[in-house]
């Protein structure tokens, strides 16, 4: 597995203060970044996604989230220069969630929604999520999170470039109430990680 920075996206968890940051995006890990023996990381100019629509399937599981949901699907729709399906899980939320979630779903053919009559779980539902998209590349998104403009075309420029890299991430911009901070639209660099030695920095 190999690690880059690429575009931004925007989250907000279940606590007041909230963060923007970079989506991570998952795809081939079976081959690998060569780096020189010297150096862990390598800084290299982005490059724009052209030729094919790559396509990128978001995964939102949801909790009691759903007052969050409306935007944080709109965001994912919204994107641009990729083709984009939603997956929206409630894991049988108490919130009436399920209702929210069956609506987005109603009102555009890229929502899918799966309702859960059982609780079953943060990691089970990842799971789930996982084993029912079908899309080039994976975003898994919290329900209380959103996406920046250009976001997932930024991120999946960089794998479509490097197709050895296995994941792709950012940094997080907080803030703490309905205002958005402004955030970058565009990639200042890309860095290389090899996954080792991504992991032992972390």
């Amino acid at each position: 597995m190999s690690a880059a920075a690429a575009g931004e996206s925007v989250v907000g968890p279940s606590t007041p203060r909230r963060r923007m940051q970079r989506p991570a995006v998952f795809g081939d890990v079976t081959r690998r970044i060569f780096l020189p023996a010297e150096s862990t990381s390598e800084t290299v100019r982005p490059r724009p996604l052209r030729g094919r629509r790559p396509s990128v399937s978001v995964i939102v599981p949801c909790y009691n989230y759903g007052r969050y949901l409306e935007q944080c699907v709109g965001t994912a729709l919204a994107q641009e220069g990729v083709d984009v399906s939603v997956l929206v899980i409630d894991d049988a939320s108490p919130d009436g969630s399920a209702h929210v979630v069956r609506d987005a779903a109603a009102r555009d053919a890229r929502v899918r929604a799966v309702c859960h009559e059982v609780n079953r779980g943060n990691i089970a539902t990842y799971n789930e999520g996982i084993s029912l998209v079908k899309g080039d590349y994976t975003v898994l998104l919290s329900a209380d999170d959103l996406l920046t403009p250009g976001c997932l075309a930024r991120a999946t420029a960089l794998m479509e470039a490097y197709p050895s890299v296995g994941m792709v991430y950012g940094f997080p911009v907080d803030f703490t109430d309905d205002r958005l901070p402004p955030a970058r639209t565009t990639a200042e660099r890309w860095i290389l990680w090899q996954g080792r030695d991504w992991i032992a920095e972390r």
